[in-house]
């Protein structure tokens, strides 16, 4: 029967000092600065892009591990260089870095009949990768070649010639603004497989289900976007006075108040223009807040005068057809009148043959 026995473990740790810090006063101050209209040397995107680099390390660790507890990684660019070709609206982009690879792995240092125990151990490790990639301009970039230099001679002392010891040289040269590269954003998926594996045996020499490696390799797929930038000269308008209209809109607001394509029409900051023409409108007032949208009820109120203007038309058109009936009927009395008149006229003309036959 195995006996256990607790050790209790001093430690001489301590905190040594603690300090809470107090809120200092801040006073707020205003911002000074030129005003617009003005010309600025500011950052500017050239491109962005999305690259994919994929990479094959074999990592060799300093001692056996069981297993690798924990895995951190960083990517670092060490070198970017647009390189410009005969297309304008596209360049290569050169790029070179590293990953940062820091490994935490446990170690087998004693193995018992159910138990292995051992120490945790880390190393770190820069993997280098280097790509090209091909890059589509947003903006282009600003760039000038050098002139070519030029040379000048005088004329000899003799007037026979050129002056071969005295000569006039002059060289230009331009300096552009550096085309430079930020990381934005940065992946990374892995794929280890071990190598050098060996099984752990017991002290008697039986062995166990648990496996060492000395190192792995590690096939990475390195997915990073990248921003191209370079500081160029931007001319930085004023903002727009106020009732001048939103600037950048792009909403309908045509300047000085003019109607727009339909029937005239200006909803603009000026309140000029309404419906039918670009009339002015009953109070002769502008819409509020800089040339807004005319509010739901006013929709409204052009439904109901539609709707009004309809059953003025239907009723027009009812009594139009009541009159039309009436007339009808009219004309129908006077032809059964014209008959009755005829008749009684041919009655009469035959009682008059009769008498004039009866008095011969």
């Amino acid at each position: 029967m195995e006996q256990t026995t607790s050790h209790v473990v001093s430690t001489n740790s301590s905190v040594l000092n603690s300090t809470t810090l107090l809120a200092s006063p801040s006073q707020p101050k205003k911002v000074e600065g030129k005003k617009v209209p003005l010309v600025g040397k500011i950052p500017v995107v050239i491109s962005e892009a999305d690259v994919q680099v994929y990479v094959d390390a074999t990592i060799q660790l300093e001692e056996p591990a069981l297993e690798i507890t924990r895995v951190k990684k960083n990517v670092f660019l060490t070198r970017s260089q647009l390189l410009l070709t005969d297309d304008k609206k596209s360049a290569k982009l050169l790029i070179s870095g590293f990953v940062r690879n820091c490994i935490e792995y446990s170690t087998a240092k004693h193995v018992g009949q159910s138990s292995v125990s051992g120490k945790i151990r880390f190393t770190v490790v820069n993997i280098p990768f280097k790509c090209f990639t091909k890059v589509d301009f947003i903006t282009e970039p600003v760039t000038a070649s050098n002139p070519q230099s030029s040379t000048s001679s005088a004329m000899s002392p003799d007037g026979f010639g050129s002056d071969q010891f005295a000569l006039s040289i002059t060289n230009s040269e331009i300096l552009n603004e550096k085309i430079y590269c930020e990381l934005i954003e940065s992946k990374i998926r892995q794929v280890d497989l071990k190598k050098d594996v060996e099984t752990l045996t017991q002290a008697c020499g039986k062995h166990t289900n648990e496996r060492t490696f000395k190192a792995f390799l590690e096939s990475i797929v390195i997915e990073i976007k990248l921003r191209v930038m370079q500081n160029q000269s931007v001319f930085i308008s004023p903002i727009a006075a106020s009732g001048d209209g939103k600037a950048g809109g792009g909403k309908g607001s045509n300047d000085g108040g003019k109607g727009d394509n339909d029937g005239g029409k200006s909803d603009n900051d000026c309140g000029k223009g309404d419906k039918d023409g670009g009339k002015d409108r009953k109070d002769g007032k502008g819409e509020d807040n800089g040339g807004k949208d005319r509010k739901d009820d006013k929709g409204e109120d052009n439904e109901g005068k539609r709707d009004k203007a309809e059953e003025n038309n239907e009723q027009k058109e009812d009594s139009k057809k009541d009159d039309r009936s009436d007339e009808n009927d009219k004309e129908k009395d006077n032809d059964d009148k014209d008959e009755d008149y005829s008749k009684d006229d041919y009655k009469e003309s035959w009682d008059q043959q009769d008498n004039n036959k009866w008095e011969n």
